[in-house]
């Protein structure tokens, strides 16, 4: 299969125009989260949200539709939030999940999910895994 860059590979009407309503839209519901609201203003000055936004619809068209706009290195920036918590990225996911169905519906949302749910799983790992949490007992401990 030949993938061509800025072409929806899923058929589910993702284009760089509901990208970018998609990331204001949900954006616009984090600013006014009671929890997650707090910590994105302590990162992101208002007057540098839409340089963020932009950063945002760059990182969601390089990976739905493979345009490779987004260049990036976002983990240590991540890594660098101290009041986030583990359970913020379920809040994070069902804000972009309800963004998602409520401008295109369940197949459009799903496609975006997919990314979504990997992106997350993977910034909760670096923030928060603990090896020790699942280290092997010593033999005949219980």
């Amino acid at each position: 299969m030949q993938i061509v860059r800025g072409i929806d590979p899923t058929g589910n009407g993702i284009d760089e125009t509901r990208i970018e309503q998609l990331v204001r839209g949900f954006y616009a519901k984090i600013r006014v989260h009671e929890r997650l609201g707090p910590i994105f203003a302590e990162r992101i000055a208002d007057d540098d949200w839409e340089s963020h936004l932009n950063r945002m619809m760059d990182f969601w068209s390089s990976l739905m539709l493979t345009t490779g706009r987004y260049s990036g290195r976002p983990m240590p920036l991540h890594l660098a939030l101290k009041s986030v918590r583990p359970e913020d990225f379920d809040i994070w996911l069902k804000l972009f999940e309800e963004t998602a169905l409520s401008m295109g519906g369940e197949s459009f949302a799903a496609a975006f999910m997919d990314k979504a749910r990997r992106v997350a799983t993977s910034f909760k790992y670096a923030m928060f895994f603990d090896p020790a949490e699942i280290a092997p007992r010593p033999a005949g401990s219980a």
